[in-house]
């Protein structure tokens, strides 16, 4: 009999708005990682060029990407692909930068998915 998948007892999720440029997005709630698992980032804005830069431990994940509109995509974490994912050990470094070019708003989600997932 196979397991369902239930979230990790050290999963954690950040998930904002942004209307003007912020460095590291998520340094208060996931600047680092808290244990052995998966980072997942999703963005869109309601600007055609907001751009996202996505650093996970010392790898660059996006480089100035130009993020999707949110009108023509709303971000559902549980059907949609991430932006950037890659699994992380405890303390990774996790830095998200947001630059707005034109007058908008950028929701932003960076989802933490622990080891303990239960999944098989």
């Amino acid at each position: 009999m196979a397991r369902r998948g239930r979230m990790g007892l050290s999963s954690r999720r950040f998930d904002n708005r942004f209307t003007v440029t912020e460095a590291n997005v998520s340094r208060d709630e996931l600047g680092t990682s808290p244990g052995a698992g998966a980072i997942g980032i999703w963005a869109a804005s309601t600007a055609v060029d907001g751009l996202l830069t996505v650093r996970i431990g010392a790898r660059i994940q996006l480089n100035r990407q130009t993020i999707p509109l949110e009108a023509t995509l709303a971000i559902n974490t549980l059907n949609d692909g991430p932006l950037a994912t890659a699994q992380v050990r405890p303390g990774d470094r996790i830095t998200v930068d947001y630059v707005e070019v034109t007058a908008g708003t950028a929701r932003i989600i960076v989802e933490f998915l622990g080891a303990d997932l239960g999944i098989s």
